[in-house]
């Protein structure tokens, strides 16, 4: 990654929430923990279903 990409971060002290894409076949729940472990490096555990937002 070049200097000028790392110091160029338009959501520097943004809260931008962990996104992704749910397949046909999944539940909300595994590509939750998937995205957020992959967007933030944070493992979640014990999580509990409350909605979708489309």
């Amino acid at each position: 990654m070049s200097v000028t990409k790392r110091l160029n971060k338009p959501n520097k002290d943004k809260y931008i929430r962990v996104g992704g894409k749910v397949d046909h076949y999944e539940s909300p729940l595994k590509p939750a923990i998937k995205e957020t472990f992959e967007e933030t490096g944070i493992r979640l555990g014990n999580m509990k279903y409350c909605g979708l937002i489309t």
